[in-house]
């Protein structure tokens, strides 16, 4: 039996931080603007499908849990051991996964902070593999530079 430590992902989607201009008017050629984008996303939010948005603040605020979580862990005594590896190898396995975790978090979260533009408004989206309508919309926006990707994770 294998144990696996931190984030798995058997997700059907793809999640983006994204920064736009607040007063972006779109495509030339079809009109279609990033808060049009958005709009849908938060529409399709309502609806429950799997493509949906989360608020910037909404996303910084759950994160920095994620980040005292870490901090907590690695405080605390290893919570299990293997059989057949030495304790003191699990411990340190352990620490240096916690550590490498809070340092991923702790660098998004500066840079999300660090990204301070007025002009500019930062969404959380996830886009699902399945809506294909969504992610052509998203490459165009993004390939176009209408939308830029600060950061994306499965």
């Amino acid at each position: 039996m294998k144990l696996r430590i931190g984030f798995v992902s058997n997700s059907s989607s793809s999640s983006y931080i994204i920064s736009y201009n607040k007063d972006s008017t779109g495509c030339t050629a079809c009109g279609f603007s990033p808060d049009m984008f958005v709009g849908i996303l938060e529409c399709m939010f309502n609806c429950d499908d799997g493509s949906n948005i989360e608020t910037i603040e909404h996303y910084v605020h759950n994160l920095e849990d994620e980040i005292t979580d870490c901090r907590i862990r690695l405080l605390q005594p290893l919570p299990y051991t293997c059989h057949g590896t030495p304790q003191e190898m699990q411990e340190l396995l352990w620490r240096e996964y916690q550590e490498a975790q809070l340092r991923e978090k702790q660098t998004l979260l500066d840079k999300i902070r660090s990204y301070n533009d007025p002009s500019k408004k930062l969404v959380v989206i996830r886009i699902s593999y399945h809506d294909e309508v969504i992610n052509k919309i998203f490459n165009m926006l993004r390939d176009k530079k209408y939308i830029e990707v600060i950061h994306n994770y499965e």
